[in-house]
């Protein structure tokens, strides 16, 4: 979840005809520019030629389905300066929200950790300053190991810097690929705030899939938004929303199709945002 606006119309509902209609001749005076932008869109541009032919590629992303396209832009945003701020502006959701409004998932997460002495090892996928890794350094007995993946550099070697003399361990890298290169049996995954909607369903499924088998007997928490409209019962693909155009992705039914039992999900809202919450275990066979 996003305060900063570098990502421009911030919902691709409310963009105005005539920025469509110039935005789309944009594209099409400069055709060179437009390939360059899809392959390596920017989420910070300052030209306002790019910024039209973005805002086009963009509606024709949503329109078409072209999800990779949109995981590209989500990662130039969290990769630059705009995700390095992040835990500035934001650090005060995990007091404010996660300590007081989700305390009943942490209790069903603490639960199932200590209910299953084989799941020893602790990722957190998109760890942003930290917070929720001390926590359960703190809060959690028995850990072997504990690592936070994030995609910002310079935050990760804040985070180096800052827990030097704990056993927390952090590592600047894309966190899926991350965790299918190094992540061992019997780990719990963790995502808090919002991390896996900036990836595409299909590589969601294969964080699942793999955290199911080869990095199995393992646990998955992830605590993610969701777009206000979706019916979990009955919701089909993923699909962009909102904001930022992030991916709202069904946890419950993506992790049940990757064989994990749900053992716990709630529902809040933070700021604004429909937050779900999903507990998940799997024990491989």
């Amino acid at each position: 979840m996003s305060v900063s606006s570098t990502l421009l119309p911030r919902n691709h509902q409310t963009g105005s005809q005539p920025r469509d209609i110039i935005g789309e001749l944009l594209a099409r005076m400069f055709p060179a520019r437009r390939r360059a932008i899809y392959r390596r869109p920017s989420s910070d541009s300052a030209n306002i030629i790019d910024r039209g032919i973005l805002f086009h590629l963009k509606k024709r992303a949503v329109r078409e389905g072209r999800s990779r396209f949109l995981q590209r832009l989500h990662s130039d945003f969290w990769a630059g300066k705009n995700g390095s701020v992040f835990s500035t502006n934001c650090d005060h959701r995990f007091q404010n929200h996660f300590l007081a409004k989700q305390q009943a998932d942490f209790n069903a997460m603490s639960h199932a950790w200590h209910a299953n002495e084989s799941v020893r090892h602790i990722v957190e996928i998109g760890t942003c300053s930290g917070l929720l890794l001390q926590y359960l350094n703190q809060n959690l007995n028995g850990i072997e190991s504990i690592t936070g993946i994030d995609i910002n550099e310079t935050q990760i070697r804040e985070n180096q810097k800052r827990y030097a003399n704990t056993r927390l361990q952090f590592h600047h890298a894309n966190g899926i690929e991350w965790v299918i290169e190094n992540a061992k049996p019997g780990t719990m995954f963790v995502t808090n705030g919002g991390v896996l909607e900036y990836f595409t369903q299909r590589d969601v499924e294969s964080l699942f899939e793999f955290a199911g088998s080869k990095a199995g007997p393992s646990i998955v928490y992830c605590s993610e938004p969701i777009a206000d409209d979706v019916d979990l019962d009955h919701c089909g693909d993923s699909t962009p929303f909102g904001d930022e155009l992030s991916f709202s992705h069904n946890y419950p039914k993506l992790l049940t199709e990757a064989r994990f039992t749900i053992l716990n999900k709630g529902e809040s809202y933070c700021e604004g945002y429909r937050m779900l919450a999903t507990l998940a275990i799997r024990n491989p066979r």
